[in-house]
C-alpha cells in the first residue's frame, strides 16, 4: 500500500486521455465496502473516458447514493437540451446500485434549492459547492444535522480534474465549504465558535486535509 504521504503520486494511465495521468489516490482508512465503491468508480470513469472526452472534473460523492458528479464542457454549456448533450446520451443506459454512473433527475424543488439543471450531479466545480452552501444556509437546523452534512463532505473525492490536482481541488471545495459552515450561524457567534472547533476536530481525521 502506498503511504499516505505519497498518495499524491499515485497514478493510473488513462488511455486516450490525452496522454494525461488520472491521479487516484488509495482508499485509506475506509470500510471494505467504500474500498469496492471507490475501486468501482474508478473502473467506471476509465471506461466512460474511452466513449467521452469532455470531463473537466469527476467527483465521488454520497448524494441520495454513490454517485459521480460531472463537471464537462456540456454541463459548463448546458441548456438543459439534454436529448442533444453528449454527457446525457454517454449515460443513458447506465443502472443504479451501491454506486451508480447515472444522472439523477432533479424534482423542481431540487432545482430551486440546487440550480437550474434538470439533473442533479451536472454541476461545475462553483455550481457543486454552492448545492452544500444552499442546503445548510437553508435546510440545517441543529448541530446534529449540521455535522452530518460535514461528514458528507468530508467523505467526497475528486477523482479527476483536468487542469489541477485532484487532490488539491478537493482539499479547496472541503475547506470552501466547511469555512462557509463555520461561520453560518442561526444562533449566536458563541455557537459558531464551538461548531468550528468541532469542523476542526472532524477534519483532522480525514486524511486529505492533513497537508493543509
Amino acid at each position: 500500500m502506498v503511504s499516505p504521504k505519497s498518495a499524491r503520486q499515485h497514478a493510473i494511465v488513462a488511455g486516450g486521455w490525452n496522454n494525461e495521468l488520472l491521479k487516484f489516490r488509495p482508499p485509506y482508512f475506509l470500510s471494505t465496502m467504500r474500498q469496492k465503491i471507490i475501486t468501482t468508480a474508478q473502473k467506471k470513469l476509465l471506461e466512460l473516458n474511452r466513449r467521452y472526452n469532455g470531463f473537466m472534473a469527476v467527483i465521488l460523492d454520497n448524494w441520495r447514493g454513490y454517485r459521480f458528479i460531472y463537471d464537462t464542457v456540456d454541463v459548463r454549456r448546458c441548456q438543459n437540451n439534454c436529448t442533444q448533450c453528449p454527457l446525457f446520451r454517454l449515460l443513458a443506459n447506465e443502472k443504479d446500485g451501491a454506486f451508480t454512473a447515472r444522472l439523477l433527475r432533479a424534482s423542481p424543488a431540487d432545482r430551486r434549492l440546487f440550480g437550474p439543471q434538470k439533473y442533479l450531479n451536472c454541476k461545475t466545480i462553483s455550481q457543486y459547492r454552492m448545492c452544500y452552501k444552499n442546503f445548510i444556509a437553508q435546510k440545517i437546523a441543529t448541530q446534529k444535522e449540521l455535522t452530518a452534512e460535514l461528514r458528507l463532505v468530508q467523505g467526497l473525492r475528486v477523482l479527476y480534474a483536468k487542469e489541477r490536482d485532484p487532490l488539491l481541488v478537493e482539499q479547496e471545495i472541503k475547506r470552501n465549504i466547511i469555512n462557509f459552515s463555520a461561520r453560518w450561524s442561526p444562533l449566536s457567534a458563541a455557537a459558531g465558535k464551538s461548531r468550528r472547533k468541532s469542523f476542526d476536530s472532524l477534519l483532522k481525521k480525514d486524511y486529505t486535509l492533513s497537508t493543509l
